[in-house]
């Protein structure tokens, strides 16, 4: 996994915010920002440069070990964050994914929408032959759950993990 080094300070960004698009639909995580994946910030995208007020604090898998800063939402939503760098924000190219789940829907969950922090290794959920909606995480008696939800039919699906 990847880590992206934030600036020190006082060579942080202190420009006004500039006028952001609105803000990117992602089928398999519907609010990033309620899950704390997509967070407020000034610093600005290190592939676009642009400071629209969000940018991206989940996992980053790819080749090389160092990523220089962090991405906005909307670099994760057309791609180009994937594309350009070669990472991946969910490993869901494992044996866990069902045999009918095609890899356009692989593609669109590792290349296209934020993923999440998890105790231990993170796994998407899938339902109806497609991927669940991530909705977030519950605690309780020292473990969490980490909820979706079927795009298809609402069934709800889980798995937990502990520290």
């Amino acid at each position: 996994m990847a880590l992206w080094h934030r600036k020190p300070k006082e060579q942080a960004q202190t420009d006004p915010l500039e006028p952001a698009p609105p803000f990117p639909d992602f089928q398999y995580h519907p609010d990033p920002r309620a899950t704390g994946s997509i967070v407020a910030s000034t610093i600005p995208c290190a592939l676009c440069g642009h400071a629209y007020g969000y940018v991206y604090v989940g996992p980053v898998f790819a080749a090389d070990d160092m990523i220089d800063g962090p991405f906005c939402p909307w670099c994760i939503a057309d791609g180009s964050a994937a594309m350009r760098l070669q990472v991946e924000f969910t490993d869901v190219r494992n044996e866990e994914v069902p045999a009918d789940v095609p890899g356009r829907v692989l593609d669109a969950i590792a290349e296209r929408t934020p993923g999440f922090s998890g105790h231990q290794q993170e796994h998407w959920l899938y339902h109806c032959a497609d991927g669940a909606a991530f909705i977030g995480r519950t605690e309780a008696a020292g473990e969490t759950a980490y909820r979706f939800r079927c795009r298809h039919c609402g069934q709800g699906l889980a798995y937990s993990d502990a520290p």
